[in-house]
């Protein structure tokens, strides 16, 4: 089943509930869909329940409807096509809502809870996000099913902030399924001529399927005739095997190597030189191998580098880390990416040397709007745009009010120019007058009695 990744966190601002007043400080555990946009930019929209026909959505939406969509009511359906289905209504993003009692539909077992340090996540999709902003939010059923008839609730969402840095850091886990890796590296490649990358910055370790150690000779004797593994010798008494289950196009132990020659000749650079050399390699790669990543096209391309290959397995020990079972990831400065086709983007939010410079933001926010406008807490005219998400919301906001949250019929406190205030007001006066009618006259009466 398909379903990408999504965070959630009132701390880190992906979702914060704006009105009504009793939901201001509400936090919700989340999971991230992996086909979700990453929606760098602060949007806002006011949560819309709903309706699933044949496992998609049902209905017309605006921009600004975050559609909802309950546990029971997804059943089996794939979130997936669900998601499309919103972005096809014209909706602004979709919450998947996760049963109170978890693990009744089919969908929801798909979720992976990670500990605290990890995200928790949805599914393995492997390809490019959905244009729309997605998310899987936990114990929230009981709470959002009784405003369903209530009154408008207003949040504002984005992806998992990424931290800005001068020397913005990238963690990938190079799959032994090699094809596998082509869109990190593509993106690498295309990052831009701004992009200036040294091997300090970049940190590739070996993704396998599964590892066995190795203590006595009967087992190195095993693994090392294993078509699907390669043993790295720890010391005479101890060692290690990582295996890599064989595809139609080659063995593990093939695809092992191939991996083996790439790191060993990447962490050969020395670490405050630049990886452009790297880059050039892996083009060419791209290019001779024709996707048949084998040995002999991995070592026949370093020979047209002049650089000399490097088969010894030691590097797999240094290298490796535990396998994911996502078919697809990497880091900016510590914030997960699950999707190919946003790494321009997120480098350049990862990037304080763009922000310093007052480099462009982003190509559909260019007209004058410069990336260190949008966090400064000052409305700046040319941000003041539907494309710059005005001014990533700073020119709709005074205090903590919002302009769209005035006059949605609900009295919102951080607002004090709300005009549903004032209604709220003149009903509570017309209340006491009528209620002082109602003791004063029969009073009257008696007297003129």
């Amino acid at each position: 089943m398909v379903f990408i990744l999504l965070a959630l966190s009132f701390v880190e601002g992906l979702i914060t509930f704006l009105s009504p007043n009793e939901l201001r400080t509400t936090v919700l555990e989340y999971a991230i869909p992996v086909f979700t946009r990453v929606e760098t930019f602060q949007k806002y929209g006011k949560l819309t329940f709903g309706v699933i026909k044949n496992c998609e959505i049902d209905g017309n939406f605006r921009q600004e409807d975050v559609v909802v969509a309950f546990s029971d009511d997804i059943g089996n359906c794939d979130l997936y096509n669900i998601s499309s289905s919103v972005k096809r209504q014209n909706g602004g993003a979709f919450l998947a809502i996760r049963g109170d009692n978890e693990n009744e539909n089919e969908w929801e077992k798909e979720i992976y809870e990670n500990g605290s340090n990890q995200d928790n996540t949805y599914g393995t999709f492997l390809g490019f996000a959905l244009e729309i902003y997605c998310l899987v939010l936990f114990k929230a059923e009981s709470l959002l099913k009784s405003y369903k008839d209530k009154s408008t609730i207003w949040i504002t969402y984005s992806y998992k902030p990424i931290p800005s840095t001068y020397s913005p850091f990238l963690e990938y886990g190079v799959s032994s399924k090699f094809i596998k890796n082509e869109a990190f590296f593509y993106e690498l490649e295309n990052l831009g001529d701004d992009t200036i990358l040294n091997a300090k910055n970049l940190d590739l370790y070996l993704d396998y399927d599964f590892i066995v150690d190795i203590n006595s000779d009967q087992l190195y004797d095993l693994y090392s005739k294993d078509k699907d593994c390669a043993v790295v010798e720890l010391d005479s008494k101890r060692g290690v095997a990582y295996c890599s289950n064989s595809t139609d196009e080659m063995t593990g132990k093939e695809a092992l190597t191939v991996l083996t020659v790439l790191m060993n000749y990447y962490y050969s650079i020395p670490c405050g030189e630049s990886i452009d050399g790297f880059v050039n390699f892996l083009s060419e790669v791209f290019l001779t191998c024709n996707r048949v990543y084998t040995t002999e096209c991995m070592v026949e391309t370093l020979f047209k580098f002049q650089i000399e290959p490097n088969l010894n397995y030691n590097i797999l020990y240094l290298r490796a880390r535990k396998p994911s079972y996502y078919n697809y990831y990497y880091s900016i400065n510590g914030v997960n990416i699950y999707n190919p086709g946003s790494m321009k983007i997120a480098y350049s939010f990862g990037n304080q040397y763009f922000a310093d410079e007052s480099k462009v933001y982003l190509d559909t926010c260019n007209d004058g709007c410069y990336y260190k406008y949008l966090y400064d807490s000052i409305c700046t005219d040319s941000c003041n745009t539907t494309s710059c998400n005005y001014g990533n919301l700073q020119c709709l906001q005074e205090n903590n009010c919002f302009r769209f949250m005035l006059g949605d019929g609900y009295c919102n406190s951080v607002c004090p120019s709300d005009p549903d205030c004032s209604s709220e007001k003149s009903n509570d006066n017309d209340g006491y007058y009528f209620l002082l009618l109602i003791i004063i006259v029969p009073i009257i009466g008696v007297i003129l009695l």
